[in-house]
């Protein structure tokens, strides 16, 4: 934006308060992204004109409440195509920004789906500005304290600019915003939505403790490619019922698809292609039917289980632990699958479970060096499952982010097979006890997948980066642990997940033993901090105090610190106020208790420069927020361009008008201030800068008026109010509560106040205050004292 922006200077600095309450007015373009007719655009103008119902945008200086503010005028001046130039007068408290995400930031779809933010909006369009969303994308969000799926209704492509804020959470996951875009915070007033760049280390950002989204139990043969083979009688004659009825007759099917019509003849004994079945009937109905596949060397698979399993889930996650993909030669999927590891057991496990699943597939083991051994199976089937859901070969970098989408059965064995693979359990006692559960790798898009399916089955974990030591080297030097957070997080981890390996399991059951008192899942999940203000309003009603309920030393000191109480504390002290307070007040109380969002701490905020062209960011429908990487991140909205019907984006703002100051009369550039500046220090001539540099009652000459005598000007500006006598003239259309310049008879400011009664009201009156002072603009003594003092 660029346009008119007054400076103040000196003693003038305490009229901007004032200054900003004026009206203002703004020549804009607007970018439509498909045509409207100059009517319509006329009609709709005429819509936000008036006083009108605004809840500020969510990146907004102002508390985000619905309030009136009133549109002078919407004035069309000239259209250009899609391009509107308009004028706008108005009043303050319009906000028009561009606020956005790195590109490469990562969405989770309500479906499951992970997508960057500029892959999902590039798909949609590859020009800038904004563009409408299809009905059936959602996406997890915050609403009143739990997670919602919220439909996407817009998208948002801008031109980067030159810096960007990263910001690193407690729990090493990080995200890259522009500025001015705002996350969501804990104070001791409630939450509150503050820019990236005012965010430092130690704020509070709300964080869910799951993520709730659509769950999938798929099938085997979905994981698989079309030119996979399958094979079942009842299949053939389904293909053959339908390939009739869509062309008559095989021959006719054959000649339209150009394929060989020889596996579809009845009695016949060739294997039909998955994309053939595709087209021949409902695929979502023969999933269960294919039990037998062929693979491209002609090894025959028979399925035991048509759709994916725990067991199958565990091998999956050995193999993305400590196994690999092997891409035979002329083959264009991977065919066979290797896992190393030094626990026989562990061997043996994968061996056994192998064999239940796919009992047709033999499986070689041999010790290639001491202390390590192999597995290795020639299994198509199972490579191409693991290749679908981002487990890949060597030469790709791994990504198994298509696990998140699965039901919770399953991701529990895929983790429990990786914790087998690099997980680590350690149970320490010199002096005090410590227990660690962890997972290692030397990737970090896979620490944070971990993280985040970890997340999706209710358990909290922390990356920690280290430096690699010894022999051991890394591309990147660090290698990253995902650390289990809390004695709850733990147990659950060993309670619901578990693991095979015969030593990590024996230290599970120590670390269970002495963690089996942490049974409550509050012990490390930190509250909002305004829940300590709620409690002490109760206590202060009540005439209670941490003392009298027995709460115990811990809850005192957290209630008197800035620290934030953890849910287990906020849980007893409701118990005890139980006996006091009726349900009404704890209410609030317990819906922060029973809320699935916990706060983070702040960890780092730094400022980056931008190595991207671009910026995106997407509107989300009715809560306009949503959760990327495990923070609470807004989106924008625009309502002009909801309200065409077509969708618009500011494209260039200019205010050509601040309060009295239009740019007509006294612009300059600062590159001329300091030009003017010089030539006053070197000449001492004055007369450039007086153009330009105005009194302070220019700023204020929008503002109703009251002049008072000589002889009340001292006593106000030592602070006094403003009593009748003292009031020479005032203006008309005065209303009580009104602010106003109370000026000498010179035209000097004196001071700002704020009246009492209205014009009429104080022309009747003789005696009594008719205006208390705000803010003293005059200093003290430029005007002869003429009122008694009291001593």
């Amino acid at each position: 934006m660029t346009g008119v922006l007054p400076i103040a200077l000196g003693e003038t600095t305490k009229v901007v308060q004032a200054l900003l309450l004026s009206g203002k007015e703004y020549v804009c373009v607007m970018r439509l992204h498909s045509h409207v007719s100059e009517d319509r655009l006329k009609a709709v103008l005429d819509e936000f004109s008036g006083a009108i119902y605004q809840r500020p945008p969510v990146r907004a200086s102002v508390k985000r409440r619905l309030r009136i503010r009133k549109t002078y005028y919407l004035n069309l001046l000239e259209t250009d195509g899609r391009n509107v130039l308009f004028q706008v007068g108005c009043e303050a408290g319009t906000y028009i920004r561009k606020l956005c995400l790195s590109g490469d930031t990562e969405l989770i779809l309500s479906n499951g789906e992970i997508i960057t933010i500029k892959e999902f909006v590039e798909s949609l369009s590859n020009s800038t500005g904004s563009c409408n969303v299809p009905t059936e994308y959602g996406i997890i969000s915050f609403e009143n304290g739990r997670l919602a799926n919220n439909r996407i209704v817009m998208t948002q492509k801008f031109h980067s600019p030159k810096k960007l804020i990263t910001i690193k959470m407690h729990s090493g996951m990080e995200l890259k915003l522009t500025d001015d875009h705002e996350v969501l915070i804990s104070t001791m007033d409630g939450p509150r939505w503050v820019c990236a760049k005012s965010l430092k280390g130690g704020d509070l950002a709300y964080s869910p403790r799951e993520l709730v989204i659509e769950e999938d139990t798929p099938y085997i043969v979905d994981f698989l490619d079309d030119d996979f083979l399958v094979y079942e009688e009842k299949l053939r004659e389904m293909c053959i019922s339908g390939f009739r009825e869509k062309y008559g007759s095989i021959r006719g099917m054959s000649k339209r698809l150009r394929i060989d019509r020889k596996p579809f003849y009845r009695g016949g004994k060739s294997y039909i292609r998955v994309k053939y079945v595709k087209a021949a009937c409902d695929w979502n109905k023969l999933k269960d039917v294919i039990t037998s596949l062929k693979t491209e060397r002609g090894r025959i698979v028979r399925l035991k289980n048509t759709m994916l399993t725990e067991n199958l889930m565990y091998l999956l996650g050995l193999i993305a632990s400590d196994g690999c993909l092997v891409f035979e030669k002329k083959c264009v999927r991977p065919s066979r699958v290797k896992f190393h590891n030094s626990s026989r057991e562990l061997i043996n496990a994968f061996v056994k479970i192998h064999t239940e699943l796919f009992p047709s597939i033999p499986v070689r083991v041999k010790n290639t060096v001491e202390n390590l051994f192999e597995v290795d199976t020639n299994n198509p089937v199972l490579a191409s499952i693991a290749y679908s859901l981002g487990i890949k070969g060597p030469e790709r970098e791994p990504d198994p982010k298509r696990v998140i989408k699965l039901s919770k059965p399953l991701i529990r064995g895929f983790l429990k097979g990786y914790f087998d693979g690099d997980g680590t359990a350690h149970c320490r006692k010199k002096g005090r006890t410590h227990t660690i559960i962890e997972i290692s790798t030397i990737s970090w898009p896979i620490a944070k997948r971990l993280h985040q399916l970890l997340k999706r089955v209710g358990i909290r974990s922390k990356i920690c980066a280290e430096k690699v030591r010894g022999s051991f080297k890394t591309q990147s030097g660090f290698i990253h642990r995902v650390r289990l957070v809390s004695p709850y997080d733990k147990l659950k981890f060993i309670n619901e997940v578990g693991c095979v390996h015969p030593r990590k399991k024996e230290v599970m059951q120590q670390v269970k033993t002495i963690l089996k008192r942490h049974v409550d899942e509050d012990s490390l999940n930190y509250a909002p901090l305004h829940v300590k203000k709620l409690i002490q309003g109760i206590f202060v009603k009540y005439k209670l105090s941490a003392k009298k309920l027995n709460l115990g030393g811990d809850f005192e000191s957290v209630l008197r610190s800035h620290k934030p109480m953890t849910k287990h504390l906020l849980r007893n002290a409701i118990e005890k106020l139980k006996n006091y307070a009726n349900q009404t007040e704890l209410s609030e109380l317990n819906s922060i208790l029973n809320s699935k969002f916990y706060t983070e701490k702040v960890k780092v905020v730094d400022e980056i420069t931008s190595k991207s062209k671009y910026v995106y960011d997407i509107t989300v429908e009715n809560t306009h927020n949503f959760i990327p990487e495990g923070s609470i991140v807004i989106s924008n909205c625009f309502d002009l361009g909801e309200a065409l019907g077509c969708g618009a984006h500011m494209g260039e703002l200019r205010r050509t008008r601040a309060g009295p100051f239009t740019e007509d009369e006294g612009m300059v550039t600062l590159h001329d201030v300091s030009y003017m500046f010089t030539l006053w220090r070197e000449s001492g001539n004055e007369s450039m800068l007086r153009r330009f540099i105005f009194p302070m009652e220019k700023a204020l000459e929008l503002l109703p008026k009251i002049y008072i005598r000589d002889s009340a000007v001292d006593a106000i500006c030592h602070g006094a109010h403003l009593a009748a006598p003292g009031v020479l003239s005032i203006e008309t259309g005065i209303k009580p509560n009104d602010v106003v310049v109370i000026f000498t008879q010179k035209g000097e400011a004196v001071a700002l106040a704020k009246v009492s009664a209205s014009t009429e009201d104080i022309i009747k009156m003789d005696h009594g205050f008719v205006a208390r002072t705000q803010r003293v603009l005059m200093p003290r003594g430029t005007y002869p004292k003429a009122w008694r003092s009291c001593l």
